[in-house]
């Protein structure tokens, strides 16, 4: 039995999700020190892209600014 994706397909599908957020100003991606993705929300929520799934971090207090995010 196949599951409707794989994990690599969810992957996918939810960075262009996230994406989508960063194309209309709402968040902005940026690199951990282990060079993971995290996407940084405008509202302070970030999450970091890891190896095996999503993590959500500690709220920021310095949410980003539209003018200073950065383009992939």
């Amino acid at each position: 039995m196949r599951l409707p994706m794989t994990p690599t397909e969810a992957r996918c599908l939810i960075e262009s999700c996230c994406q989508v957020l960063v194309d209309a100003g709402a968040a902005q991606w940026d690199a951990a020190e282990n060079g993971d993705a995290e996407l940084h929300m405008e509202s302070g929520e970030i999450f970091r892209f890891g190896g095996l799934g999503v993590t959500r971090l500690e709220r920021s207090t310095n949410a980003f600014h539209p003018s200073t995010r950065n383009e992939p």
